[in-house]
């Protein structure tokens, strides 16, 4: 059991977001494993860095489980070496991957099989990996840090965190792959000499971090370390309690770490190692974006030295980077391939997306996610289609994307934002740096529309922080789809006049003003919604044996939906089928179906008085005579005055008898009798434990007890060791069950017993 889960985030608006999304995964019962689930916000909403935000949330911790916060360090340890603590780092305005910006990279959808009622996204995906992480020694407790916008393929039992200090991941990689990563420089009985970040593969050359197979061992993002090193670290940067109460970071190196972030991979760990040297922290830190000054790096320095680096190399490990627009295209291409066990796709992706009526999709190597499909899409490759709904014929030429999302104006009111952009258009980047919208120049794409740069920025804007990123660029729109009044913006040069007066006259947004004023609930709701019908159209798939969906994930299906009339028929439906041709197993899917009804309808409609006619008007029409028929048979009729709660338990009794049945007549194969296979010239010696007649029975062959009321009844057992009957029973604070068979010696607590059959 991990204590705490805690996911990261850049501001309070997106931890609003995370908040909403892992609370409803724990209203459906799918984070079993996990305790406590918090989001934590970078203070202020200032980006500190994976160091700074994981010292804030160890600090969330000890507020959580101390009651005295100035209690001190030794306190800090108590605490922490008992808990294990899985950070997952998601911070980030998605500027490299806008059409997520909304979710954020972590609750990015992927494909991926799920029993679930929602959509599968990375961070459902990753979180199996990580929970299956190995617990370290007892009493020394587990910090487990990892990034939230990458999936990792490997064996966690391969991982063992039993060395004291920091423990990274690590396995085999091309320099050149290597180079945009951490990488492991030299190690020695499992200590680590030096770690270098986004070394350029001449540099990892030098330092010899390149073995003689040609090959560097990259740091997968994942660290562990114990109680110890957690407190150290906070030690380090001053944390302690304010006049609050509240633990803060202090001193010179605490605020160091609020004003120019703390990276955890590229100040820390570049400045850890048994060799690493001044110069070479220095230079790893600068050469990868560091803003701290030679002095502060120098004392960081010092104070990590007295920490252990370890590294753990996986015999294997492979990961996909959901980072930038391409990138998901090819990673998403990558899972399937996995998935499907296909060595390439000759098709697109298409996720949380409905294809039907004459819906057709033509084209490869794109991403279409969250749309409607009934008109043919045509794409050109290398393109992404979010949240559009087709109900004509489109054609895109190759590197295009479009994004349609619903959101507010800057009066509150709803609208819809057409978005589109290139597939490697750099939103990061600067104007002075060539960033480009549609795949050319945004000064030279403005210049094709007739605008200038004071359309797209305000004057106190600098001009070396003008990107597009900050551009108002994408216009706001009553209907989502209106979208294809926009799609000139894809060849400026084709638009007419009135098509381009029309856009310098819009409502235009940018991405981080969309960011900030996109509507999450119809978002979410929109892929629900599509999942939804997926469900529906594969109910024998779902209530299969071995599925995971749950009432609790029906009931959050219909809350919200429109036609729960004919969800109920399919499920009557879909019941009664497997009531009449269910054998063996699989005669348990329908008291599983009857059952769940009965509750999610229990739980939708909680007023006792409430008719089942009132609550679904029209539901007998739906159905067929044969299924009406057959619920009439078994006292569930559609046309009565029973009342919702009423139907419910006549259903749930209904569900609890046929399970009875399924459990008596499921018929299992028996074992063949064992064939002997010694020859005439060998001989087998074997020992036992000595069998006793006690007067009726064998010690060996104890009979069924079955205890009733300070009474017990026996069962005979024949030379076999089998019971010849089945007891007809009712289980405390249960329903009716019947039970089919009991292990020898079993002893089963009972209010009645019922008839013996046999």
């Amino acid at each position: 059991m991990w204590h705490y889960l805690i996911i990261t985030a850049s501001n309070e608006d997106q931890a609003a977001g995370y908040r909403a999304q892992l609370d409803l995964r724990l209203r459906l019962g799918l984070l079993p494993e996990v305790q406590n689930v918090l989001v934590v916000a970078d203070p202020g909403g200032k980006r500190i860095g994976s160091g700074g935000s994981t010292l804030c949330c160890l600090m969330e911790v000890l507020q959580r489980e101390l009651s005295d916060t100035a209690a001190g360090p030794e306190s800090f340890r108590d605490v922490l070496s008992s808990l294990r603590i899985l950070i997952i780092h998601a911070g980030g305005d998605s500027k490299r991957l806008p059409a997520y910006g909304p979710c954020g990279k972590i609750f990015v959808p992927v494909p991926g099989e799920s029993d679930s009622c929602l959509p599968m996204t990375l961070f459902d995906r990753q979180l199996r990996t990580y929970l299956a992480l190995p617990s370290p020694p007892v009493g020394v407790g587990q910090v487990v840090i990892t990034s939230g916008d990458v999936m990792l393929w490997f064996d966690p039992e391969q991982v063992s965190f039993d060395k004291p200090g920091l423990t990274g991941l690590g396995c085999y990689a091309d320099p050149e792959q290597a180079a945009n990563h951490g990488v492991y420089c030299g190690v020695d009985a499992g200590r680590v000499k030096r770690f270098l970040q986004k070394p350029s593969p001449d540099q990892q050359q030098a330092l010899g971090a390149i073995d003689h197979y040609g090959q560097s061992v990259l740091d997968i993002g994942v660290m562990n370390f114990d109680a110890d090193t957690a407190v150290r670290l906070l030690e380090i940067f001053g944390s302690r309690s304010d006049a609050s109460g509240t633990l803060t970071l202090s001193g010179e190196m605490g605020q160091a770490v609020m004003d120019r972030g703390l990276d955890f991979y590229r100040e820390l760990c570049c400045g850890m190692g048994t060799e690493v040297t001044s110069a070479q922290h220095i230079q790893m830190a600068r050469g990868s974006g560091s803003t701290w000054d030679d002095c502060l790096l120098g004392r960081l320095l010092q104070a990590l030295r007295d920490i252990d680096f370890n590294l753990q190399l996986l015999r294997h490990c492979d990961f996909t980077d959901f980072g930038t627009t391409r990138h998901i295209i090819r990673s998403g291409t990558v899972l399937m391939q996995q998935d499907r066990g296909a060595p390439r796709l000759h098709s697109c992706l298409d996720l949380n997306t409905e294809i039907h009526d004459s819906g057709q999709l033509i084209g490869s190597s794109s991403w279409v996610e969250g749309c409607r499909i009934t008109s043919p899409l045509t794409l050109g490759g290398e393109n992404l289609v979010l949240g559009v709904n087709i109900d004509q014929p489109l054609s895109l030429p190759a590197g295009a994307c479009l994004d349609v999302i619903a959101g507010f104006d800057r009066n509150g009111s709803d609208t819809c934002f057409i978005r589109c952009y290139g597939v490697d258009d750099t939103f990061k980047d600067t104007i002075e740096q060539n960033a480009t919208l549609c795949g050319r120049p945004v000064l030279e794409w403005l210049e094709m529309v007739g605008a200038s740069a004071d359309d797209l920025w305000d004057h106190a804007i600098p001009a070396d922080q003008r990107s597009l990123w900050n551009a108002r660029v994408f216009p706001a729109v009553g209907s989502p789809n209106q979208y294809r009044n926009w799609l000139w913006m894809f060849e400026p040069a084709k638009a007419t006049e009135q098509e381009k007066a029309n856009w310098r006259a819009a409502d235009r947004y940018s991405m981080a003003e969309i960011s900030q004023r996109t509507n999450q609930d119809a978002f979410f709701q929109r892929r629900l919604a599509i999942r939804a019908e997926q469900i529906r159209n594969s109910l024998r798939k779902m209530f299969r044996r071995g599925s995971e969906f749950s009432a609790a994930e029906l009931a959050h299906i219909l809350t919200d939906a429109t036609d729960r009339p004919a969800w109920i028929a399919a499920l009557i439906t879909e019941a009664k089928w497997h009531y009449d041709s269910g054998k063996g197993l699989d005669m348990l899917a329908f008291p599983r179906i009857i059952h769940t009804l009965a509750t999610v309808l229990q739980s939708l409609n909680a007023d006792s008085d409430t008719q089942l006619q009132q609550t679904l008007p029209n539901l007998a029409e739906m159905i067929g005579p044969a299924e009406n028929d057959w619920l009439e048979s078994v006292g569930l009729s559609l046309n009565s005055d029973m009342t919702v709660q009423s139907w419910a338990k006549q259903a749930r009794e209904l569900a609890f008898d046929s399970l009875g049945k399924a459990i008596i007549f499921s018929d299992t194969d028996k074992p063949k009798p064992p064939v002997s296979r010694i020859r005439s010239d060998e001989i087998v010696w074997g020992r036992a434990p000595a069998r006793f007649d006690t007067g009726g029975g064998w010690t060996d062959t104890p009979p069924y007890t079955l205890e009733y009321g300070g009474c017990v009844v026996n069962t005979a057992v024949d030379l076999n060791g089998q019971a010849p009957i089945q007891a007809y029973l009712r289980v405390t604070d249960e329903p009716v069950i019947t039970i089919g068979s009991i292990d020898l010696g079993t002893k089963i607590k009972i209010t009645e017993l019922g008839e013996l059959l046999d």
